[in-house]
């Protein structure tokens, strides 16, 4: 069971971004000891399901980076090969998706025991003032002379999942952190390795 993200829950217990059968999340408790949580990921396609022959490779194709607000006990999910993102309600299990794109989702394309990745959606979720955000490429992953392709946006969303803005830059963004009123990107380039903004006043903490 790959962990792709992970929070630490209130009781410090890990809420894993991973399963082991088709739940949307794992928890782990303070013996390792897993339980499923009862939540069925919305996304998943039974069709799909006989190319899942190990399970990791479910987990490879349902790859997502996750953030958990405590107070709301709600977790938001992002992920790489599908353009969407999930609000999942720990306290009533319920989810709510929102979708980007009315793309055809194509099988799971598997060789040699993995996912092959062609389109990438977002690369990471972050949470920070009240607000997620995403790096999001929503293009292939490689161009033409196999280099890879990185996002050069951020989406910004409320935890009900409203959208709330679209950051641009103009240097990809490998990885990258919210703290303060400041983003923080790391780039491709060696000479600024990280290149630091300020967000606009509307995302300023409150």
């Amino acid at each position: 069971m790959p962990l792709t993200t992970f929070n630490i829950l209130p009781d410090t217990s890990i809420l894993a971004s991973s399963s082991v059968d088709t739940s949307f999340f794992t928890i782990l408790n303070n013996n390792g000891k897993m339980t499923r949580l009862n939540i069925k990921n919305p996304i998943y396609r039974d069709e799909f399901h006989s190319h899942f022959y190990m399970q990791h490779l479910y987990n490879q194709y349902y790859s997502r980076s996750s953030v958990y607000n405590d107070s709301l006990n709600i977790s938001i999910c992002a992920f790489s090969l599908h353009d969407c993102l999930v609000m999942s309600n720990l306290s009533t299990y319920e989810t709510k998706t929102l979708l980007f794109s009315d793309i055809a989702e194509s099988a799971p394309n598997i060789i040699d025991k993995n996912v092959v990745i062609d389109n990438v959606s977002y690369f990471c979720l972050k949470e920070d003032g009240g607000f997620v955000y995403g790096s999001y490429l929503g293009d292939k992953l490689y161009d033409e002379n196999y280099s890879t392709n990185y996002p050069d946006r951020v989406h910004v969303f409320d935890w009900s999942l409203n959208p709330i803005a679209e950051l641009i830059f103009t240097s990809p963004i490998v990885n990258f952190s919210v703290h303060e009123n400041l983003i923080y990107i790391i780039t491709t380039s060696d000479s600024p390795e990280v290149v630091v903004y300020k967000l606009p006043p509307f995302l300023s903490e409150k």
